[in-house]
């Protein structure tokens, strides 16, 4: 009767555990992007939903291509903490509220913040629902500025 029960509750959790992985795993594989203007200049990002998808963000990637980044979609407006496990590169961080407006900007995260003793986290105490990832030195270059509004944003879901 256990060995029926034991059996049966790995079943049970192999098929569940299957439909978590594509849920949150398989839905890499169909990417969905939006363009956005910082300023002057348009940045194609690339949309993560998912905790699976924010969690990796760009970790292991070896780089990232000019007017290119990644877009963090939170459900609810929050303080979300980007931090720089696993990165090779310099990236700047840019925290956006519900309303599309700029509240947070760090320029050239480095990897090594991540060995810092605690591990450095970027965040901001104003409530953010969008977080946006872009190679180092764009944000100086396009001249974005706390306070500015992306336009794309307002409406996005």
């Amino acid at each position: 009767m256990y060995k029926f029960v034991f059996i049966l509750a790995i079943a049970i959790l192999s098929i569940l555990g299957y439909f978590w992985y594509q849920n949150e795993y398989k839905s890499t594989t169909h990417k969905e992007f939006v363009t956005v203007t910082l300023q002057n200049d348009e940045v194609e990002l690339e949309v993560l939903r998912t905790f699976a998808q924010k969690s990796l963000g760009l970790s292991f990637r070896e780089d990232l291509p000019l007017k290119t980044g990644l877009l963090f979609v939170f459900s609810e407006t929050s303080n979300p903490e980007i931090w720089m496990k696993d990165m090779n590169f310099a990236i700047d961080i840019i925290f956006v509220n519900k309303e599309g407006r700029v509240v947070e900007i760090f320029q050239n995260a480095t990897p090594e913040s991540y060995f810092e003793k605690p591990p450095r986290l970027f965040g901001t105490l104003e409530a953010s629902r969008y977080v946006i990832e872009v190679p180092s030195g764009t944000t100086h270059d396009a001249g974005l500025r706390v306070g500015t509004v992306i336009d794309e944003l307002v409406s996005f879901k």
